[in-house]
């Protein structure tokens, strides 16, 4: 009532009553209001101290995503509760078309999927996953009603459960895709076929890694994109893009430029200039690389990718 510039009274006679008076303005005062401070976010960006720049916040931790493709809602909810007690952050799909888009965009750490759809559409989704460059890498696991673990395996899938299943038993099958999930990746890039077979065969026989080639800068770049490599293992002396050109490329993309490089090469004669390029990359020289000395070259690898995770 004040607020509005008016008064409220009462008055009281014994054994009569009260009597309670309001007056209110004909016309409103209205107050004009102090300016507020403007709101102080929670976290200010950092600036550093020469350049006045602002630094970007740090990374937050990435999340554990699993993309559970399901159109039933108690199943759903039965999956949902069973991952998200462990950790895992689930993003539901709930028809083959949908997943098909959101996968592919996401990248999930695994798919969890239903496969009887109508028309055979889940087997179709399946089958695509497993053989799309940019998604075949990301372990799959089939549940279903009906017993066709040939099927799903044969089709690509890391594992097949058939319903019904105690949350244990989808766990330990989670658990097991996460770990193939998280195998080192290495992209090795050169022109030459003998050293690509002789650093994957390496690499293969005396490490646990998922090795991928290419057989051009141009290639290679392109299997960066679709792959991202935990380690690319790069040839310097390459025609059409050579080893400068996919470094600088790979340095100039805020979506690579953190992948660590091993320079492998038959050429001992670099300039300074090459050289200076070549800082912060360690270089190996491929005579050095033999059966009696492999275990030094997988060990380098080992170490440059345990120094970025």
């Amino acid at each position: 009532m004040e607020l509005m510039g008016g008064t409220l009274t009462v008055e009281s006679e014994v054994n009569v009553g009260s009597t309670f008076t309001v007056t209110i303005p004909t016309e409103m005062t209205v107050t004009e209001e102090e300016p507020q401070e403007p709101a102080v976010p929670k976290t200010l960006p950092r600036r550093t101290g020469n350049t006045g720049m602002l630094v970007p916040p740090m990374p937050i931790e990435v999340k554990r995503q699993l993309v559970l493709i399901e159109d039933s809602p108690d199943m759903v909810d039965q999956f949902r509760r069973s991952l998200q007690r462990e950790g895992w952050e689930v993003i539901v799909c709930a028809s083959p078309l949908e997943a098909s888009a959101v996968v592919p965009a996401m990248q999930p750490t695994l798919i969890l999927m239903d496969v009887n759809f109508e028309n055979g559409a889940g087997w179709d989704l399946l089958e695509e996953f497993t053989s799309r460059d940019d998604t075949c890498d990301i372990p799959l696991i089939v549940t279903t009603l009906s017993e066709e673990r040939n099927r799903a395996l044969d089709k690509g899938a890391f594992a097949f459960l058939q319903r019904p299943f105690s949350p244990d038993v989808l766990m330990e099958a989670v658990n097991r895709a996460e770990k193939a999930a998280n195998v080192p990746r290495v992209l090795l890039i050169d022109d030459q076929d003998d050293a690509l077979r002789l650093l994957g065969e390496l690499l293969r026989e005396h490490g646990t890694f998922k090795v991928y080639t290419a057989n051009s800068g141009i290639e290679g770049l392109q299997q960066v994109a679709i792959r991202r490599p935990n380690l690319i293992v790069l040839d310097l002396r390459m025609p059409e893009m050579d080893g400068f050109a996919v470094l600088r490329e790979l340095r100039e993309n805020p979506e690579t430029q953190n992948i660590p490089v091993m320079v492998v090469t038959s050429d001992t004669t670099l300039g300074d200039d090459e050289r200076a390029q070549l800082a912060q990359v360690r270089v190996v020289p491929k005579a050095e690389i033999s059966q009696t000395e492999y275990e030094t070259f997988i060990k380098g690898i080992t170490d440059k990718i345990n120094r970025v995770n």
